[in-house]
């Protein structure tokens, strides 16, 4: 068993995240990471992914509720990438709303309003059951 390392305190600056929201499962734990390990006020997610994932049902359209759910986070679209050959895909970058909205925001030991998980359960997420980033196989 290989060591971590530990997690900064204060989140990352830069998320990126791609093909991680194919089904629900891995929506909802992309979306505790990204809580969770946003730098507040200024870090930016961003999240590429198909619109839509046939047969797995993942898309775009709930990851983008899960953020709008929480009041404290924007998502937008950057980029569309429609080729007409294969599923089209987006770029969303989720971001901190602001300070008056993030109102109570607060990290101790790696918390967020003390609502979600944790630092050392935040590294669960990231590996999983099966290691590789979300627990899912690849």
């Amino acid at each position: 068993s290989r060591a971590r390392p530990p997690l900064p305190a204060d989140g990352f600056d830069l998320i990126l995240s791609s093909e991680t929201i194919y089904e629900a499962d891995s929506t909802s734990r992309l979306w505790s990471l990204i809580q969770a390990q946003l730098h507040f006020p200024s870090g930016v997610a961003l999240v590429a992914a198909k619109s839509y994932y046939f047969g797995v049902g993942g898309s775009v359209a709930a990851f983008r509720s899960l953020v709008e759910a929480d009041g404290r986070f924007s998502c937008s679209t950057v980029r569309v990438i429609e080729n007409g050959a294969s599923n089209r895909r987006e770029v969303l970058a989720v971001r901190w709303r602001s300070l008056a909205l993030a109102t109570g925001y607060k990290r101790q030991g790696g918390t967020v309003d003390g609502s979600i998980a944790s630092i050392a359960e935040c590294s669960e997420l990231t590996s999983g059951p099966q290691g590789n980033g979300l627990g899912t196989s690849n």
